[in-house]
């Protein structure tokens, strides 16, 4: 009985098992044939949708129940919203080749040193080893920190330890952004140009402190009014009559967010369009009467 019995499970186990193989085939070709009406999709009608799905429920039972897996893993644009549905036939149509972008460099500037890290890490991922990124970190560096790790070969970790105790210390470049901002002369009189280059100065100087970790040493009264202390008379008391409309207290956001609102104002006012053509640059051309003798220079001789 014993016997009979594990001939009979082996009997059922091999029924079984060449079940699964059938089942395992038939998904195979289902799935085949679902990626090949997907590419088509954009050149059938509604109607050729409708008799191609006819076809494929008329399939074995087995087929129908895999085949709402397979509409999951692939589905059909017509059963996406409008947006989803251009993306996915642009993607089937088009295959645009796309440049590979290059990789960052670093020179030495403070300010740039954690977007470069940034950037680099990013673009670097898990796919080398590192001994492999510490080659491409070499050739992405240039003076003064390539002869800073050039005596570091192999150790990925101790290369970045180094350039961060050298560039990364965020009070190394709170100090080269308040350098930035003393050194800034004062603006005189229909300057609108510095005036935004000013501003641009700020913002990038924030934004630099923000991604630090350290908004505090610019958001502050001290270099709130350094800051103020840049702008001439006329700016200044239209900031001051900013201040008390909006009734209220002097803050950097606030500053930024005027001289934002004032550099676009001059942008358009200064705009070629809107100045006075006489004033415009453009070089004018002078027609003469003909007499190309009387244009001639006059030479004196030597003796005379």
């Amino acid at each position: 009985m014993a016997e009979e019995a594990v001939i009979i499970q082996d009997d059922e186990f091999e029924k079984q098992e060449k079940w699964i193989d059938e089942c395992q085939q038939t998904f195979l070709e289902l799935k085949i044939q679902v990626n090949d009406n997907c590419h088509d999709t954009v050149d059938l009608t509604g109607s050729e949708r409708a008799e191609s799905a006819e076809e494929v429920s008329s399939l074995n039972p087995v087929r129908e129940e895999a085949a709402p897996l397979v509409q999951e893993e692939f589905p059909e644009p017509e059963h996406l919203p409008v947006a989803e549905q251009s993306e996915v036939r642009s993607a089937q149509v088009s295959k645009l080749k796309i440049e590979k972008p290059k990789m960052p460099k670093f020179s030495g500037d403070v300010r740039d040193y954690h977007v470069f890290k940034s950037d680099f890490i990013h673009a670097i991922g898990t796919g080398y080893s590192k001994r492999d990124a510490i080659s491409v970190l070499r050739a992405c560096l240039h003076g003064k920190p390539a002869e800073t790790v050039r005596g570091i070969k192999s150790d990925f970790e101790a290369v970045w330890e180094y350039l961060d105790s050298v560039y990364g210390d965020p009070r190394f470049i709170a100090d080269a952004i308040i350098n930035d901002l003393n050194k800034f002369k004062v603006l005189k009189d229909e300057e609108d140009s510095r005036f935004c280059e000013l501003v641009h100065l700020i913002r990038r100087s924030f934004s630099t402190l923000k991604e630090i970790g350290r908004p505090q040493d610019m958001d502050n009264s001290q270099m709130l009014a350094l800051i103020e202390r840049k702008l001439n008379g006329d700016d200044r008391k239209v900031w001051f009559r900013y201040l008390e409309m909006e009734n209220k207290q002097a803050t950097l956001a606030m500053l930024i967010d005027w001289l934002t609102i004032e550099m676009k104002s001059r942008t358009r006012a200064t705009a070629p369009v809107r100045c006075d053509s006489n004033k415009s640059g453009y070089a004018v051309h002078y027609a003469g009467n003909g007499n190309t003798e009387a244009a001639k220079p006059f030479h004196k001789c030597w003796i005379c």
